[in-house]
């Protein structure tokens, strides 16, 4: 997961449905801008792998051979096309949460990247099995 830290709510949202789904585990992420806090968070969930930002996330998590097979991307809306593009760059499919970009054009660039690299790019705010 990216973003979801301490009083985001829509993080809780997106835990609570993994959890419920019993299809996923919350094995990495950075949970704040903040890295003390992030680490401080990511240990009350039991999340060990925590990374100082969502960049380094997806290089460590694409060479390793146990790494995410999907990310939620909870942040801020003007973010969601960085975050998600260097995620299904790497080959690690996205969960967004809504909008899934402010502009048409980048949602669409987010779109073409997911059909080239054959990765699940899912723009609600649900998980879908998978």
């Amino acid at each position: 997961m990216v973003g979801g830290g301490a009083g985001a709510m829509i993080g809780v949202a997106h835990r609570h449905a993994m959890w419920l789904d019993n299809q996923y585990v919350l094995a990495a992420g950075v949970f704040g801008r903040d890295t003390r806090s992030s680490r401080e968070f990511a240990h009350g969930l039991g999340v060990e792998r925590i990374y100082e930002d969502y960049r380094e996330m997806a290089l460590v998590e694409a060479r390793r051979r146990d790494g995410v097979d999907v990310v939620a991307v909870v942040t801020p809306n003007d973010t969601h096309y960085e975050i998600a593009s260097a995620f299904l760059k790497k080959g690690i499919s996205v969960v967004c949460e809504k909008p899934l970009t402010n502009e048409a054009t980048t949602a669409a660039a987010l779109v073409a990247n997911d059909r080239q690299r054959q990765v699940l790019l899912d723009k609600a705010a649900r998980l879908r099995e998978g």
